[in-house]
């Protein structure tokens, strides 16, 4: 009678490699899905956030003026007797002769030189009732954000629309 010896075949060990590598693979491809939902999340999420404080903001601000004083498109055009642009430079001026300038430069949106936002893309703002921006009683602002992350763009796009309440107040 032959003495078997203890031990494991080359054919077992061959076989315990190849399954293990299988679960390995699908329990690296779950883990890699989940990795780049909550990445996407992430920056989705700081877009939101983003936009909400812009949005506050300039609603704050226009929500106070008494008047666009000066608009400025994309194309660095005066476009203050224009009803609908994409902006580069808006002047807002209230009763107390005081302004608030909001220009975007590349995707940087600044308010009188401090940066409140760093990833917009472009700003769009019209008036809500079809006159030029210098007799507007309200305008609708249409923020477009963007970012890149991990070899992908994520976007997002927020508006509100916003009535001058101090259009055509004096001062007392």
């Amino acid at each position: 009678m032959k003495k078997r010896k203890k031990g494991f075949t080359i054919i077992e060990l061959l076989l315990v490699l190849a399954l293990s590598a299988v679960v390995l693979g699908v329990v690296f491809s779950f883990f890699l899905s989940n990795t780049r939902t909550i990445n996407a999340t992430g920056v989705n999420s700081d877009l939101q956030e983003e936009a909400q404080d812009i949005t506050e903001k300039i609603t704050k601000d226009l929500m106070e003026a008494e008047s666009i004083r000066d608009i400025i498109n994309s194309d660095s055009v005066d476009v203050l007797t224009r009803n609908s642009c994409d902006i580069s430079r808006v002047e807002i001026g209230f009763l107390t002769a005081e302004s608030v300038t909001y220009l975007l430069s590349g995707s940087n949106l600044t308010k009188n030189g401090e940066v409140i936002g760093k990833d917009v893309e472009s700003l769009n703002v019209e008036t809500l009732d079809g006159r030029s921006f210098s007799q507007t009683k309200g305008v609708k602002i249409t923020i477009n954000l963007s970012k890149d992350f991990a070899n992908e763009t994520y976007a997002y796009k927020t508006s509100t629309n916003i009535i001058f309440r101090n259009k055509g107040a004096t001062t007392m």
